[in-house]
């Protein structure tokens, strides 16, 4: 075996962590396409997170709260199996550039706050004892 073999098992997943050799798994990557349109004269995001799990968000609406935290839920539930990237589809004949703007930074925050939480389920926690 050679020296970087030997260094690669020694510790095994927990010494990779501490020694900052922290691998990219995220080859398994998914993808999850949110559209923004109008129906029926209302803005809609939707998130079809596949499994029959569809999020429809009344942007201006101000009763979204439950619908926000279910949805948030089940992309936790995603993040937990593997890691996912949020990208927004904006319909052709959608024309509200302010709410574009706004679903546009909100995907983003988004995807930054799936990949942090990703990172805390993932990240062996020194506390824990066996």
């Amino acid at each position: 075996m050679t020296d970087t073999n030997t260094k690669i098992l020694e510790g095994g997943k927990d010494a990779f962590y501490d020694r900052g050799e922290i691998y990219d798994q995220d080859d398994n990557k998914q993808t999850i396409t949110v559209m923004l349109y109008v129906d029926n004269g209302i803005d809609i995001l939707e998130f079809n997170l596949g499994d029959g799990k569809v999020h429809k968000l009344d942007l201006k609406s101000e009763d979204n709260q439950d619908a926000i935290k279910s949805m948030f839920c089940d992309l936790i539930l995603l993040v937990e199996a593997s890691s996912i990237e949020l990208t927004l589809d904006v319909d052709q004949s959608y024309d509200n550039a302010l709410l574009k703007e706004v679903a546009n930074s909100y995907i983003s925050d988004l995807n930054g706050e799936l990949e942090a939480v990703r990172t805390e389920i993932t990240t062996p926690n020194d506390d824990e004892t066996e």
